[in-house]
């Protein structure tokens, strides 16, 4: 291909990479400040950060033991038909907006994670796209890999 032709294609490439690292690093600062999470004002939340800042993109809706409910409006009282109801709703909301097919709800592993973000409790950062794309990805082609050499040992 013609030196030209290789220079502009290189010059993309580094802008489109720049431009996603870029647009990675503005929306990890969005969910570290809250920002994300919080711009959308909904049934009757505020988008209200504790003062000490949120720790991750769950905890502006998390309410620390002894903490004054009248400083911030937050997520209805765990356990509750309203809390219950405002999860289910933005577990339905991922599964739109994504596409994903409703039969992944019965998946094994959509039940683990949702019992170990529970059990991690509030400050879970999550992974990033890229976290998810190597490190993630390698380990669990190890679990699996492990899972069928067992199997082909018995």
């Amino acid at each position: 291909m013609p030196d030209k032709v290789n220079e502009e294609i290189t010059a993309y490439m580094k802008k489109s990479t720049t431009a996603k690292h870029l647009q990675q690093e503005q929306f990890d600062d969005m969910v570290k400040h809250g920002s994300y999470y919080g711009s959308e004002s909904g049934k009757g939340f505020s988008s209200t950060i504790h003062s000490r800042g949120a720790r991750g993109p769950m905890d502006q809706y998390m309410i620390n033991p002894g903490e004054d409910r009248g400083e911030a409006q937050m997520m209805p009282a765990p356990g509750t038909r309203e809390g219950r109801r405002q999860v289910c709703m933005d577990i339905g909301k991922f599964f739109f907006e994504n596409a994903i097919p409703f039969n992944v709800a019965t998946s094994p592993a959509y039940f683990n994670m949702l019992r170990f973000v529970g059990l991690y409790g509030r400050g879970l950062k999550t992974p990033s796209m890229y976290k998810l794309r190597t490190w993630i990805l390698k380990e669990e082609l190890q679990n699996t890999k492990r899972s069928i050499d067992e199997i082909k040992r018995t």
